[in-house]
């Protein structure tokens, strides 16, 4: 009766250890998105957080403002895009064709 039950466990515990060593993976990663051919690079950890952007210095005229601003929205999404991507690359190797419970996802990346 309990042997069904601690099978369960035993798998649980590991991919609680699994889990753990996906977010240190996670946390570990790097992004960079870049958008007007360029002109704006940001790099993002794999918590979102922004580490760096690099402008162009032709881009900082004050006539540029907004063109710029939009290329660092633009830049920020393709390098988040960029770091899903990786996330769902290092799931795949972590977990193979294990299914995983779309709130596990969630819990990956935290």
């Amino acid at each position: 009766m309990f042997g069904d039950y601690t099978k369960i466990l035993e798998q649980f515990s590991g991919v609680q250890e699994k889990i753990q060593e996906m977010q240190q993976k996670v946390s570990d990663l790097q992004a960079t998105g870049e958008s007007g051919g360029g002109a704006v690079r940001v790099t993002i950890k794999g918590d979102g957080i922004i580490t760096n952007i690099d402008i162009t210095p032709h881009m900082l005229h004050p006539d540029q403002k907004e063109i710029c601003e939009d290329l660092i929205m633009a830049a920020h999404k393709h390098a988040k895009k960029t770091l899903d991507d990786l996330i769902a690359r290092q799931q795949e190797n972590l977990f193979g064709d294990m299914p995983i419970p779309p709130f596990l996802k969630n819990m990956l990346t935290k």
